[in-house]
């Protein structure tokens, strides 16, 4: 069995985009921030955004990594199969 993915689907996009575009907004935000309240909000805001991306990245790797070893698996469990066959066709 081979994992016939040929890359990043579309929707799979949606997640770092909106990532960009809310760091984005809180970075203008923090820019034209008047007072201590909003700055403190604004860099917050940063702060949950590069967290939830960091989160985002290590849960697409470990998904990425999951997919490798189930198809490692079934590779395996396919020639096995294969060779018990031809063990008995003899």
């Amino acid at each position: 069995m081979i994992y016939n993915s040929t890359g990043r689907k579309a929707g799979s996009l949606l997640g770092p985009v909106a990532l960009l575009s809310s760091s984005a907004a809180t970075g203008l935000w923090l820019t034209f921030a008047r007072d201590g309240g909003q700055m403190l909000l604004s860099a917050a805001l940063l702060a949950l955004t590069a967290s939830l991306g960091t989160v985002w990245l290590v849960r697409a790797r470990a998904v990425r990594r999951l997919n490798a070893a189930v198809e490692a698996y079934a590779e395996r469990e396919l020639a096995r199969a294969q060779r018990r066959r031809v063990a008995r066709a003899i």
